[in-house]
């Protein structure tokens, strides 16, 4: 298993046809920040610089009768430079960032494009991308494009559904208009999904590329759509409790 600085590792350990869906699983040796949930055998772990190389450690699965079986992992880890980063963020209804909300409370769900090139910092040009979610805990508002709020900048190409619980789907759009320079570096609001929280629980926010046709990120300077080893889409967390 392959990994990349900066980038979520989504992993499920789980194999439901080989009946592992009774056992409740554990990390032995894990690297820092990779945890798994215990139920349904999903790893999660951003890996950092420090962590670049081989990461080897084991996933214990452990049955009702206490027998455990045991999975070996090793996550080679690389560090690239970055080009793009897509970050998620939560805001309430008033605009302030939060990390709890309630359940039965509405809240902004909101994705900022960044170009983070060292070099020849032009701007994002384009950016899609699914977000995905625990439809069991949150929902979005709304079913299609006409129920986003994109930002002021990204006014073409406006692309996403809502219809699918659990997904924001292929959502995005592009800016026709070069930056001036001293903004090309800055973070500029791509898009906001309104959601309501439905029942208490941590919601695990994370991007993966859209895989649509044209579905691509790019910057300005560059003709070619962006490898998406080069586009960090940070994760984010949300607890909905009473």
């Amino acid at each position: 298993t392959a990994g990349i600085v900066g980038h979520l590792l989504h992993y499920n350990v789980q194999h439901d046809d080989e009946g592992s869906s009774d056992l409740t699983y554990s990390l032995v040796g894990a690297p820092t920040g990779a945890t798994i949930d215990p139920e349904t055998g999903v790893l999660t772990w951003t890996p950092t610089s420090a962590q670049a190389g081989t990461n080897a450690f084991q996933v214990i699965g452990t049955d009702l009768a206490g027998n455990t079986v045991t999975q070996d992992l090793s996550v080679d880890v690389v560090d690239i430079a970055q080009v793009m980063q897509i970050r998620l963020e939560v805001r309430d209804v008033d605009g302030n960032i939060v990390d709890t909300v309630s359940p039965g409370q509405n809240f902004w769900l909101r994705v900022y494009v960044q170009d983070v090139r060292t070099v020849d910092v032009e701007g994002v040009f384009a950016a899609y991308l699914d977000v995905n979610y625990d439809s069991a805990l949150v929902s979005a508002i709304g079913q299609n494009r006409d129920d986003i709020v994109f930002g002021a900048l990204y006014d073409d190409g406006r692309s996403g559904s809502l219809t699918t619980p659990g997904l924001l789907d292929e959502i995005g759009a592009f800016n026709p208009t070069t930056f001036p320079p001293q903004e090309a570096g800055d973070e500029q609001l791509l898009l906001s999904v309104g959601m309501t929280a439905n029942a208490e629980g941590e919601v695990l926010f994370y991007g993966d590329p859209g895989d649509a046709i044209g579905s691509d990120a790019l910057v300005f300077g560059q003709n070619t759509p962006l490898s998406w080893d080069v586009v960090t889409i940070p994760p984010t967390t949300l607890t909905v409790t009473g």
